[in-house]
């Protein structure tokens, strides 16, 4: 039984570590356009949560 939870938590810790990876590369993402020099919609855009 202790083996499954420590598996659960693994596996947890696992999709918490990709989401966190996912986020962070779209956050680089959208501020190398922002460096780029995208429009100004796009800026904003970026600092309030939308996407396009």
């Amino acid at each position: 039984m202790q083996i499954n939870k420590h598996k659960e938590l693994q596996e947890e810790m696992i999709g918490v570590l990709t989401a966190m990876s996912i986020v962070s590369k779209r956050l680089a993402n959208r501020l190398l356009e922002m460096e780029k020099g995208g429009d100004k919609d796009e800026k904003e855009s970026a600092f309030k949560g939308n996407s396009k």
